[in-house]
Order: C-alpha cells, then structure tokens, then sequence
C-alpha cells in the first residue's frame, strides 16, 4: 500500500540536471489547486487495453477531471525541462493507480475484474517527483521532492 500513487508523468531516466530543475519548479508548475483532489479509486482496467495485460490499475472516477487538469498544468510548465518526455502523442491521460505488472504469467480477468468491484474515496492533497528504483520484487520508490496543495 505504501507504494500506491497515480501517475502524473514518467520521465524516464533523467540526469542529475534536470531532475534538479522539475524537483524546483514543482510547486510553480503545480499552479493553484483546491487544498486536495476529492476523487474515488476502484474497478479494473489494463494496459494494453486489450489482449494480454502488462499492467493492471484502479482507475479513478468521479472527481478525476480535477486529476486531469493538475496533469496538463504540470506537463505544459515542466516541458522544457523534460524535452516531452513520457508524453505519447495520440493517447489520452488515464488518471489511475497501479496495482500489478505482468510478467508474462496468466491473468484470470474476470475474476480479478471481480475483486476490483469497489469504489473507494480518496483525497489527494500533493504532488510527489518520485525516482523509481526497479528491482526483482517489484519497484522501491524514493521521493526528490514534494510539493503540498494550498
């Protein structure tokens, strides 16, 4: 559970330099929102979304336009220090959280669609630039630095 979060953007691998520079341009780019993001987690999706899933998430529901706009302010104020990395043209942001990878193993969908058949109340109140450090059971991540909602 300590490693639950939705992903605004993911940088890819960044030098010391430029993560330097999001790390202090965080709070700025986050802009000005509500004291916290008031939004519900829950139900079953996949990337890709169809055939065999790599990745399976939570997507967020009611209130996730809130998480959309923090997402496009950020991408748009952080640009020219990222050069557009981790945007990918012609895909729509998902706002979701990440509950496992695949591997290549057999997933049993509806069973899991099953178990994901909840909707759970969330408030998000920062944004956290995260390294991720992979390892063989699963990723550790490190926060660089956090910027706290007004």
């Amino acid at each position: 559970p300590e490693g639950l979060h939705v992903p605004l953007q993911f940088f890819g691998e960044l030098e010391g330099e430029r993560a330097q520079g999001i790390a202090e341009r965080l709070p700025a780019a986050i802009g000005a929102p509500p004291a916290c993001i008031t939004t519900v987690v829950g139900g079953l999706g996949q990337f890709p979304p169809a055939g065999s899933p790599r990745v399976l998430y939570c997507p967020l529901g009611a209130g996730s336009e809130a998480v959309g706009a923090l997402y496009a302010r950020l991408r748009d104020a952080l640009r020219p220090l990222t050069g557009g990395a981790g945007e990918e043209p012609g895909r729509a942001f998902q706002p979701h959280v990440t509950v496992a990878r695949n591997k290549g193993g057999f997933i049993d969908l509806p069973a899991a669609r099953e178990r994901f058949a909840f909707e759970i109340p969330v408030q998000l109140d920062r944004v956290v630039l995260f390294q991720s450090i992979l390892g063989r059971d699963g990723a550790e991540y490190r926060p660089l630095a956090t910027a706290v909602f007004r």
